[in-house]
């Protein structure tokens, strides 16, 4: 009975092993399979070493199966992918691709060092699926894939029979969000060897028409594929970055680029623009917003104390204002870099109409108003409403206009 080999691959009895291997050498299981009892028709003894990380009997099988592919596709517990639901295991995979779902990390590296120093069907080996190697460690998690990415020989072979658009390793990095994945590309991106590879991918739609990019930003089941929104936020970080240096490659290679990724680089490139120009308007914007709301204020302050207001007082609430101003200017940019909308509750400074402000003389003197037929304003910038002697006017009525342009009138009283 194979049950016997089996057995003493799962215990890791290589004495054992040794002993049937001329008997059970290359058997497959028979029994009917029962993910519950982690019985899979079809698997050989390798399997089964991949399948439980027993890495002495790896070190052994793979000089005896190394070769053998999977018969038929399971729904297996896979770790290395997500904890939390079970994943296909397509026919024809090999012995790396389940130690990769498993997250068979002493097996993984037992299997990397016989395809550095031998010749096996391991390397370049594509399931029923059409999956290989890297695109299946690409789905899997954890700082093992690392060592499957940066062996030469599987990525001078598997990297560049990949077929762009669904599920390319740069693609499942995305849709699973795989920030670990998404730096390895990062960097071996950086080797003239595998640019033109990553590159491809990565400027290459799927079949629903959507980038990389867009991809990364799709929602899915955090917890099912095991990952999570920071996660993906993450994958979008590198991402970007690697998306500039391939449209700069694809244009130094003269290939036509997706005329909906000019696009989008087009409007990144404005919106920088339009960043920039809002930057250099800061003092006006700020100068203009500032006139009214400094009225506001003052008005405000005048209703609520119905007595004059100090020169100290003005100082210290037109210094106030501007700080005020100054916190909401940087949130403005903030949102404006990041493309966060923001939403701001405005009110009207003409509220109190035909109402008296009480304002004492010496204060008078240091506000610099306009002429009566402006605007009630603060100077823009508070060195010059603390340093200036500023225009008055005699008591009396006084017309200004709110953030709206309707006219109002006040009494000035000192």
């Amino acid at each position: 009975m194979s049950d016997v080999w089996f057995t003493a691959c799962i215990k890791n009895d290589v004495p054992r092993l040794i002993e049937l291997s001329k008997s059970f050498k290359n058997a497959r299981d028979k029994r009917p399979s029962d993910p519950a009892k982690q019985i899979f028709q079809g698997f050989t003894a390798l399997h089964y070493a991949c399948y439980f990380n027993c890495a002495p009997s790896v070190q052994y099988l793979l000089n005896l199966e190394a070769d053998d592919l999977t018969n038929s596709a399971h729904q297996i517990q896979a770790p290395g992918f997500s904890k939390f639901s079970k994943c296909k295991l397509h026919s024809n995979s090999s012995c790396l691709q389940i130690a990769l779902l498993r997250a068979s990390a002493q097996s993984i590296n037992c299997i990397l060092q016989y395809i550095d120093s031998h010749d096996t069907k391991i390397v370049g080996n594509i399931d029923d699926s059409g999956f290989n190697n890297l695109v299946t460690a690409s789905m899997c998690h954890g700082t093992i894939v690392k060592s499957v990415f940066f062996n030469k020989k599987l990525l001078q072979t598997e990297l560049p029979k990949i077929r762009t658009g669904n599920f390319t390793p740069v693609m499942n990095a995305a849709y699973y969000g795989r920030p670990l994945v998404a730096a390895i590309f990062v960097k071996l991106s950086q080797q003239k060897e595998f640019q033109e590879f990553i590159f491809k991918q990565l400027l290459t739609r799927d079949e629903q028409k959507l980038t990389c990019i867009e991809i990364c930003q799709s929602e899915i089941d955090y917890v099912k594929y095991g990952t999570s929104l920071a996660y993906k936020k993450q994958v979008i970080q590198q991402y970007r970055k690697l998306m500039r240096r391939a449209f700069t490659w694809a244009e130094s290679k003269g290939y036509k680029v997706d005329d909906f990724l000019k696009k989008n680089q087009q409007k990144k490139l404005q919106k920088v623009e339009k960043i920039q120009m809002i930057i250099n308007n800061n003092l006006l914007l700020l100068e203009q917003q500032s006139q009214d709301l400094a009225s506001h204020v003052l008005v405000q302050l005048a209703l609520q104390q119905n007595q004059p207001l100090s020169d100290q007082q003005v100082q210290l609430y037109i210094f106030q204002l501007f700080f005020v101003y100054f916190i909401n200017l940087l949130l403005l940019n903030i949102s404006l870099v990041l493309d966060i909308p923001m939403y701001v509750r405005r009110t009207s400074s003409g509220i109190h109409l035909r109402r008296t402000i009480c304002v004492s003389k010496e204060a008078m003197e240091r506000l610099p108003l306009s002429n009566p037929e402006g605007s009630l304003m603060a100077c823009p910038q508070p060195y010059r409403s603390l340093m200036m002697p500023a225009q008055h006017f005699e008591p009396g009525d006084f017309t200004f206009r709110n953030r709206f342009g309707r006219a109002e009138k006040i009494k000035i009283q000192i």
